[in-house]
């Protein structure tokens, strides 16, 4: 259980970090210009496959941690605002994934939606962690 605990708890740390890093490299490398902008862009994709899997291993191990440790009792009111929030973070995270097209594509009209989910992102990543402290505490 400690181990699953750890594995919760490192994935969910490479998410949130690797995710708010690639939304400020993504910004920047759409405002560059040349080499210094395929260079970023290449940076980006070396961010989406640690991204992609510690996001399949926090959905995975934390409806697991909870089974494991609390059985049903778990599910408390603040526990599914926690989820509620959850399911909002992957909705900005997939509205701000077509942003990045966008923006790879050229398109600097992106730009705009771009920051606001970058900004979206720390705030509900905050409020998941902070809703996370508050319904196992």
């Amino acid at each position: 259980m400690l181990e699953l605990k750890w594995l919760h708890l490192a994935s969910l740390i490479v998410l949130l970090g690797m995710s708010i890093s690639y939304g400020i490299v993504v910004r920047v490398a759409a405002s560059a210009e040349g080499s210094v902008s395929e260079a970023l862009w290449k940076i980006c994709d070396q961010f989406e496959k640690p991204i992609q899997i510690s996001s399949i291993l926090v959905l995975v191990s934390g409806p697991l941690l909870l089974w494991l440790k609390y059985g049903t009792a778990g599910l408390t009111v603040m526990f599914w605002i926690k989820m509620a929030l959850v399911a909002a973070l992957l909705v900005n995270v997939v509205i701000g994934l077509g942003a990045v097209k966008k923006l790879r594509g050229g398109a600097m009209d992106a730009m705009d939606a771009m920051k606001r989910f970058s900004t979206l992102e720390i705030v509900i990543s905050f409020a998941v962690v902070m809703a996370a402290v508050f319904t196992f505490n």
